[in-house]
């Protein structure tokens, strides 16, 4: 009766999880959805017109991500394995530290010494950055002195009429198109000249803002739900 009495406490916590996660894949769905129709059609648009990456609202732009913003390869000190490059200064960013955060990134496994991040690109809180090596188009905003390796890119000296969130955001939604592009050597790559020649929709500022902003209270419920279960 015990043995009974375990596995009743022990399945009715598995059912709380299972029932989180199916809420947790749900609102990802929704938020997928989310982000075909603000990308495409905006909020509250009736006038649309024809552009060479589809039907947008007829006062939004099409521009390429080098007018926007500069892109900027990564770094490494070498030899790398070298340790006066590691200590407590810079946080050395790694593509686990990535997949581990959901917008920001407030930590690092490694770290760079001064000499180190001499070195490689550093990036500064408010900064975006994406993978560019072997796991292809993960961006994050980073939210603490950091560094990257050539595995990433960097958005640096963004326009003032574009919202670093609703670039977060568009990055986030074109992943698998980026991945699509990556080139096969050792291992898969993406070439800084295809991101810089990639076209993308831009709204007015503010309603950039707005887009993100709806984007963003989706996320935190996703990070709620997961948080709870």
């Amino acid at each position: 009766p015990e043995q009974k009495k375990i596995a009743e406490i022990l399945l009715s916590v598995d059912e709380a999880i299972g029932k989180k996660q199916e809420i947790i894949e749900k609102t990802k769905m929704l938020k997928k959805g989310l982000m075909q129709e603000l990308f495409t059609h905006g909020i509250g648009h009736k006038k649309f017109k024809k552009t060479e990456i589809g039907k947008i609202p007829v006062d939004w732009e099409v521009v390429e991500i080098r007018e926007i913003s500069r892109v900027t390869r990564g770094a490494s000190p070498r030899p790398i394995r070298d340790q006066k490059y590691f200590g407590d200064g810079h946080g050395w960013v790694r593509i686990s530290d990535v997949t581990n955060s959901n917008i920001y990134l407030r930590e690092t496994k490694d770290h760079l010494s001064n000499l180190g991040a001499s070195k490689s690109i550093i990036v500064k809180p408010g900064n975006l950055i994406m993978s560019i090596c072997a796991t292809i188009g993960k961006p994050i905003i980073v939210d603490m002195d950091a560094c990257i390796h050539d595995g990433f890119v960097l958005f640096n000296d963004l326009s003032d009429q574009v919202d670093v969130l609703y670039l977060f955001y568009w990055l986030q939604k074109n992943e698998s198109y980026f991945s699509n592009q990556g080139q096969y050597g050792t291992q898969k790559n993406l070439n800084t000249g295809i991101i810089k020649n990639t076209t993308m929709s831009l709204p007015p500022l503010s309603e950039q803002k707005k887009i993100a902003e709806i984007l963003t209270s989706v996320d935190e419920e996703i990070e709620k739900e997961m948080a709870q279960k």
